[in-house]
């Protein structure tokens, strides 16, 4: 992506757009920093700015509710949806689930 006459919304649509294609990745802000050819600490400002949220914060928001639909719309165990979305550590998947749904992921599924 060419730096000159970009807006912060332009970068930050390149952001969710990448974060949307590849959620179920490993992606760090410093990486897209350098695909974007910006400093990190500008990207993480900007980001804030413009979503209102941190990049980290949306990247975990986004990763749940792709997990959320999952676990509503497929017969994938959960261990295989918490994979698929990103979270190869099936504990720290379950403990953010619960912090944002309420109930772990298993009796989620099980009861929606």
């Amino acid at each position: 992506m060419n730096k000159k006459d970009k807006s912060p919304e332009e970068y930050i649509d390149f952001v969710q757009a990448y974060i949307h294609q590849h959620y179920y990745e490993y992606i760090s802000l410093n990486e897209l920093a350098d695909i974007l050819y910006i400093s990190r600490p500008y990207l993480s400002k900007l980001f804030k700015q413009v979503i209102g949220k941190s990049f980290k914060e949306y990247l975990v928001m986004y990763r749940l509710a792709r997990a959320e639909h999952m676990l509503l719309n497929t017969n994938q165990s959960v261990k295989e949806i918490a994979d698929s979305v990103g979270y190869n550590d099936y504990a720290h998947f379950s403990k953010l689930f619960k912090q944002k749904y309420g109930l772990s992921p298993t009796h989620y599924k099980t009861t929606n």
